[in-house]
């Protein structure tokens, strides 16, 4: 497996809400709060609230690191007492910011360092991310009781004392209203994406050339085993 750089200066590394979700069904993870903690980290695209420095643990000395895991430990986990839903939010928010790390590495960057044109380069990145959205919905629509249960966590019930920084720094109202925005936004997105059908035929052809037609799977593969790789160094389990 590659080395994952945690030192990416990568700004807009993000593989939806959806794909988070997904890592978490890899892991067999069925705890509410983990999947909520898992997906929070985004919110920060859709409120003023929080910073994506905040929410995505981006430091800055002695040089700056995209999803601090040392800092989040430190501050969220290490010497804590730890109730189990604190525990597993704590938990799915970390494995959020392994799983961005490992995107940002395996296709992010390989897709932006190809074009030095700022637009052209975030027109086939988009035109990607909008391929892999229809190919993940459709999956969805294919499997009983996936796309429900993902839409089911909007219901969920926050907590202040199980919430990780910086979320306890929001009222809990607040917080549930972000979180259906952005559950809700992960079915519209796609649609948002302007291009015609000869521009996606074209981007993705080019892309081919340097990232698998499997590239989904390899990264669901590589994150995994991350998300494991890490979880041993700080000695921390998904089950309690």
């Amino acid at each position: 497996m590659p080395q994952i750089s945690y030192t990416t200066t990568a700004i807009k590394i993000m593989p939806f809400s959806v794909s988070h979700f997904e890592v978490a069904k890899k892991l067999e993870m069925t705890s509410l709060d983990f999947h909520v903690g898992n997906l929070l980290p985004d919110i920060n695209h859709y409120t003023h609230l929080l910073t994506k420095e905040q929410t995505h643990y981006i430091t800055f000395e002695p040089q700056r690191i995209y999803g601090n895991l040392d800092a989040f430990y430190e501050r969220n986990i290490k010497h804590k007492y730890l109730d189990e839903a604190s525990y597993y939010f704590a938990l799915g928010h970390m494995v959020h910011l392994i799983t961005d790390l490992v995107w940002g590495e395996t296709f992010y960057l390989p897709v932006f360092s190809r074009y030095k044109d700022e637009k052209e380069r975030t027109r086939r990145y988009f035109s990607t991310q909008w391929h892999l959205l229809n190919n993940l919905f459709a999956q969805w629509e294919e499997t009983p009781g996936i796309k429900d249960e993902f839409l089911q966590l909007k219901k969920y019930s926050f907590q202040l004392s199980t919430l990780s920084y910086p979320f306890q720094e929001i009222n809990t109202k607040k917080l549930r209203d972000l979180l259906e925005t952005l559950i809700n936004i992960q079915f519209t997105i796609k649609h948002t994406f302007h291009f015609s059908d000869e521009e996606l035929y074209r981007y993705e052809k080019e892309l081919k050339r340097y990232i698998a037609d499997d590239y989904y799977e390899q990264f669901m593969e590589m994150v995994i085993e991350k998300i494991n790789e890490e979880l041993d160094r700080y000695q921390l389990s998904l089950t309690i």
